[in-house]
């Protein structure tokens, strides 16, 4: 009797697993993920079910943007006024003064696969030199840069605190657009692990999300999506993927303001100073940024994959 029991118990338990995934992808139409924009409710399905090969593959559009992105942030940011990273030395911030100081710029490497550069802020009376190592991808519409310090005076630097390996205002949209943003839960073993979280930035209401007692991805997964509506792209869609590559306690935040949305991410609680000679670097601090334009979430979440999967890329 117990047995009988048992399976019919395990039998309800199967029937009850299977038929929200046959109601879903047999005939019934695609699963649906709300998007957070209004009157989209397919916001990675755009298609029937999944990516395909052709759907995943970039387009010219995005390696333009992405192109453009480390230009006018990162190569040519003290022509711009647009700096893609920040820090402080005894409360006077690097982005309000950067423009005064030496600019060198070199191109390290280039080949088939990236385009390598070192980018060298000096000043003289000033201990700090600032080097920032960035790449540009061919294969895919990704970017990624890295931040050192370094005390080449003779006396200890100034206090160094908030230092973010990623600082700056995404202003893509049309005035009046809606900003989407896309979070992921981290991993702690249960089954709502690195589950998506979708939500409208409000203006004047900030999103913060960062690692846990000294765990990069217990409670958020140390990557997120910003996306917008744009008329002429394909879906109508524009957004990009950021990568926090930080492996300890990291933090981000993010808030809707009036010239878009602003977005900094760095170590959290950080403040040290370095001695002559000293070196430091918030190393891989931003990973990528892989700029989606004519796709979605979903096939930024995949170039972003084989990006890690092929480092030689």
């Amino acid at each position: 009797m117990r047995k009988t029991v048992k399976k019919a118990l395990a039998l309800i338990l199967l029937l009850s697993l299977a038929v929200p995934l046959v109601s879903g992808c047999a005939g019934g139409g695609a699963l649906k993920l709300q998007s957070g924009f209004t009157g989209d409710e397919n916001f990675y399905l755009d298609r029937p079910y999944a990516l395909d090969a052709d759907q995943v593959a970039p387009t010219k559009d995005e390696f333009k943007r992405a192109e453009e992105y480390l230009t006018q942030n990162i190569l040519e940011s003290a022509e711009s006024g647009s700096l893609a990273f920040d820090f402080a030395v005894d409360g006077a911030y690097f982005s309000e003064v950067f423009t005064t100081y030496e600019k060198s710029l070199e191109t390290t490497a280039d080949d088939d696969t990236r385009t390598d550069y070192t980018l060298i802020y000096t000043k003289a009376g000033e201990p700090l030199t600032v080097t920032v190592y960035a790449t540009l991808y061919k294969t895919l519409p990704v970017i990624e840069w890295t931040v050192w310090l370094e005390n080449t005076g003779g006396a200890n630097s100034g206090v160094i605190t908030e230092f973010n390996g990623l600082n700056l205002t995404v202003d893509e949209a049309d005035a009046g657009t809606e900003y989407n943003l896309t979070t992921f839960a981290g991993s702690r073993m249960n089954l709502s692990a690195f589950k998506p979280n979708y939500q409208v930035m409000e203006p004047g209401k900030a999103v913060s999300i960062s690692g846990a007692a000294g765990k990069p991805s217990a409670y958020w997964a140390p990557y997120y999506n910003l996306q917008w509506q744009e008329k002429g792209a394909e879906w109508n869609k524009a957004g990009m993927l950021f990568s926090v590559g930080w492996s300890g306690q990291w933090s981000a935040k993010l808030e809707r303001t009036d010239a878009g949305v602003q977005m900094e991410a760095g170590q959290e609680r950080f403040a040290s100073y370095l001695e002559p000679g000293e070196q430091m670097s918030m190393d891989e601090m931003l990973k990528s940024v892989v700029v989606s334009s004519a796709n979605d979430c979903a096939t930024a979440l995949a170039a972003l994959r084989h990006l890690e999967a092929h480092p030689e890329l």
